[in-house]
């Protein structure tokens, strides 16, 4: 009986112990989290740190409220990135863990995010379908911040559509909702909004919502939207062009200044000094104008939005040519139009695949138009021959009939066969492609094997020999120069044995998978070319997975980093490996030059991905020139 007591005692001391390690863990996530959150205005590198240690430590308490909150926070990081579809990846992620735990709030705002995503591509039903959701969760659980957030959204969306009185509808429905719960940065920017719909129109009611808005921003000593607010009102009251205007507009701009200058941001210098020069150009002193604008050049960065510094351009060029300075203005015009060019150009790209996908629905709903009047014109025929016929022709009728559903009959049976027919063709195809990719791999890896072989048993052998042969020359000489050229045969003969275990196939079977990557992240480090961190959860599980996976998904690894080697130029990489849901997840990132994805496609992408064939892999990568770049691989696992 008093063992009994004591083991009771000791296994409820133990659970005590495992629930408070993990409730720490939890608070830790959290913390995480919430330092996302303050740094994702400030340093969105800092930001990504924090969310993505989130996730890591989200995945190994396999808590699905923590998994959901951590998914859509990614998402909108990589949304602020500009890389939509790893945003796409993780907001599906996110919104299926919110599903799981029944986290309501970050269904609401996982519908919220998924409806500005199709309102950028100009999807405006899917959009509004999206947001509607996001309503109704928000509206059914009283997520009050939530439901203000969808209404400024559904707002701008009908503004997308220049619907203003519906835009102002819902703004006004959010300025009520944040009223009603002291939701005071969603009542900022019901103002704000309410304040640049009003900005052409009615300038008094534009000033009248934006000093509201500052005054609620000024009580709750948030400094970047009263920031915003200065610059917003210094670009309303320029607009009357008059010289008691001007004199708001530079008190505007300079209590800006103080703002910005209280929170030592640089981000915020662009428009303060784009303001500053719209200002004394209106006041005709182009000199003064042309040295803030100069300085609004130097202080773009590539959060920088496109059309503003197509604006900046304009107006520099302005300024020269008032300034009776054509030699610069012509200068600074051919950057404005180059820059245009590029964004035309992309544009125009965006806009051609628009047309092509709606001229594929357009053709397929004609279709389906041509089909129906087919149908229709058959029908009224046969009524017709019906009427006209009467009961004379009833038999022949049937007959037709009858011969019709024949023909019918057999064209259906041969499209079917043509089908079935297809299908199996498709089907060997895809067996010869598999089978011709798995020779590929093969005779590259059997290469890799030959040349290993021929390393380690010719060049090395040769050089064994000499280093011998030397050293026995040298009994009798003693030479201090001999020894040091043996010491770098030895050294020379072990780099050459290090080469042909790193190419042999047998070597790699050997080794395991955390082995081999740290040993490729010293590699890179001993070379002075970047820094590594690797993340694996669960630590052991990448041992575990089959020889044929581990293998080919070390070699993908391995060409990353060579292409990251030649390529990218970055100092920092880092490597995550993850099992988890029956699927292997790899995220490979590097803070390099990154790359139009779209112009190239190397030998190095096509191994990868004839590789990732083999294995059922599937492979995501987001690039752009000055970026960065990021990898998401995902491949099925059973288990062992």
């Amino acid at each position: 009986m008093v063992a009994t007591k004591k083991f009771s005692i000791i296994l409820f001391s133990l659970l005590c112990i495992v629930h408070c390690s993990a409730q720490k863990d939890i608070e830790k996530i959290k913390s995480d989290i919430d330092s996302f959150s303050k740094f994702l205005d400030k340093d969105l590198d800092s930001a990504h740190y924090f969310i993505h240690r989130a996730y890591i430590k989200s995945i190994v308490l396999k808590k699905d409220s923590l998994l959901a909150r951590t998914c859509y926070n990614l998402s909108y990081y990589f949304y602020l990135k500009d890389n939509v579809d790893s945003s796409k990846v993780f907001l599906k992620k996110g919104l299926e863990f919110s599903k799981k735990s029944n986290f309501k709030k970050i269904m609401s705002l996982s519908y919220n995010q998924a409806g500005t995503i199709a309102a950028d591509e100009n999807q405006f039903e899917k959009a509004l379908k999206y947001y509607l959701l996001a309503f109704d969760i928000a509206e059914n659980n009283n997520l009050h911040e939530n439901k203000s957030r969808v209404l400024i959204n559904l707002g701008n969306l009908y503004v997308r559509q220049k619907d203003t009185l519906k835009a102002l509808e819902y703004y006004s429905k959010n300025i009520e909702n944040a009223l009603k719960f002291n939701l005071n940065n969603e009542l900022i920017s019901g103002y704000s909004n309410t304040a640049i719909l009003y900005a052409s129109t009615d300038k008094r009611k534009a000033a009248k919502y934006y000093n509201k808005a500052l005054l609620i921003a000024r009580k709750n000593k948030n400094l970047y939207a009263e920031y915003n607010l200065h610059i917003n009102l210094s670009d309303l009251y320029i607009r009357y062009k008059n010289e008691k205007a001007l004199k708001e507009v530079y008190q505007q701009l300079l209590q800006a200044k103080v703002i910005q200058q209280k929170l030592r941001d640089s981000n915020l210098l662009f428009l303060l000094n784009f303001n500053f020069g719209g200002y004394y150009k209106q006041k005709a002193q182009f000199t003064t104008a042309i040295e803030y604008y100069k300085k609004a050049l130097n202080t773009i960065n590539k959060n920088t939005p496109s059309n503003q510094v197509l604006n900046l351009y304009h107006t520099l060029s302005d300024a020269y040519v008032k300034n009776n300075d054509y030699k610069n203005a012509l200068q600074v015009k051919e950057k404005q139009n180059k820059l245009s060019e590029a964004i035309f150009t992309i544009k125009k790209n965006k806009a051609f695949d628009e047309i092509q996908t709606k001229y594929e629905v357009d053709k397929k709903n004609l279709k389906i138009q041509l089909l129906t009047k087919d149908k229709i014109i058959q029908s009224r025929t046969k009524q017709i021959i019906l009427i006209v016929s009467g009961i004379i022709i009833v038999f022949l009728l049937i007959f037709l009939l009858l011969y019709k559903q024949r023909v019918k009959t057999q064209k259906i049976i041969a499209e079917n066969e043509n089908k079935i027919h297809s299908q199996e063709v498709a089907r060997l195809e895809n067996e010869k492609e598999l089978k011709r990719i798995l020779g590929v791999v093969e005779g590259q890896d059997q290469e890799r094997s030959r040349l290993a072989k021929d390393i380690h048993d010719g060049i090395g052998g040769t050089l064994a020999g000499i280093k011998l042969e030397l050293s026995q020359v040298n009994t009798n000489l003693k030479s201090s120069k001999i020894d040091q050229i043996i010491t770098n045969m030895q050294t020379a003969f072990n780099d050459l044995r290090l080469i042909s275990h790193d190419l042999s196939v047998n070597s790699l079977k050997e080794k395991e998978f955390d082995f081999l990557l740290n040993k490729l992240k010293e590699e890179y480090k001993d070379r002075g070319e970047f820094d590594t961190d690797i993340l694996i959860f669960p630590e052991n599980a990448m041992n575990s997975i089959s020889h044929n996976i581990r293998y080919q998904l070390f070699r993908v690894v391995q060409e990353l980093f060579a292409n990251t080697s030649k390529h990218a130029k970055a100092s920092k990489v880092v490597v995550s490996c993850t099992i988890f849901d029956e699927q292997i997840n790899i995220i490979f990132e590097d803070n390099g030059n990154g790359f139009d994805f779209s112009k190239k496609t190397g030998i190095g992408l096509i191994n990868i991905q004839e590789r990732l064939s083999i294995i059922d892999g599937t492979i995501v990568i987001e690039s752009n020139p000055g970026n960065g770049t990021t990898i998401i691989i995902d491949i099925p696992y059973y288990g062992n």
